[in-house]
């Protein structure tokens, strides 16, 4: 496969930005856990006071100092990682870079790679299957008369006696299995499509056929 440089370069500015944004959202989630740990010891200070009759005043104007700070630092926290998650600042590869990318440059590259020899073979296998089929024909054409003549002498042997069955004849071309129908090359060619159609969909050449590369004389 081609190498897609500026997806890579995307992908790797994209990793360093999820680390980021990861680091960003721990430090709200510690910050957030600082300040909710001091909301609920201030609370059970609250109660402990009322159960036990304490003088806690001082200790909760300490806790109350402690959850103001962490309540500040906490909303700082929260703004940085939101600031953090929609900034795109030095990044040098934007989604729609890739994306135009892909489909000017990289698709025009992939195709001037892969089309032209896989062209080049449709081609040949379309010139080498109307040609095997002109010639099937022709050489059909070739033996009709003399398989004519041997038709009618097929003819006179059960007319005169000389036997009591009638011998087929058929064109010599043909196989047995093509008497009376289209020839078996015929029916070969008319199946391509359906087997094209099973490659597509299964990805594998059907049982049988050797995948063959054979542009200027190389097999593969």
């Amino acid at each position: 496969m081609l190498k897609f440089d500026i997806l890579e370069q995307y992908e790797a500015q994209h990793a360093r930005k999820l680390e980021a944004e990861q680091q960003f959202k721990e430090r709200e989630m510690d910050a957030k856990r600082v300040y909710d740990d001091l909301k609920s010891e201030y609370e059970v200070m609250i109660q402990r006071s009322v159960v036990e009759g304490a003088d806690v005043g001082e200790t909760l104007d300490e806790l109350d100092s402690k959850i103001t700070d962490a309540e500040r630092l906490y909303k700082r926290r929260q703004r940085e990682a939101a600031i953090q998650s929609v900034t795109n600042a030095g990044f040098s590869v934007s989604k729609m870079d890739v994306v135009n990318a892909f489909n000017t440059d990289y698709r025009a590259s992939v195709q001037g790679k892969v089309l032209p020899d896989i062209y080049d073979r449709v081609e040949l296998a379309r010139s080498l299957i109307l040609s095997a089929v002109l010639d099937l024909y022709n050489e059909i054409d070739e033996y009709r008369d003399v398989t004519e003549q041997v038709k009618e002498i097929a003819d006179a042997a059960k007319t005169t006696g000389e036997t009591s069955t009638y011998h087929g004849v058929q064109n010599p071309v043909l196989k047995n299995i093509d008497f009376g129908s289209n020839p078996e090359i015929a029916r070969m060619i008319a199946d391509i499509p359906y087997e094209a159609n099973d490659v597509i969909e299964k990805r594998q050449l059907p049982t049988g056929v050797e995948y063959t590369k054979k542009i200027n004389g190389g097999k593969k």
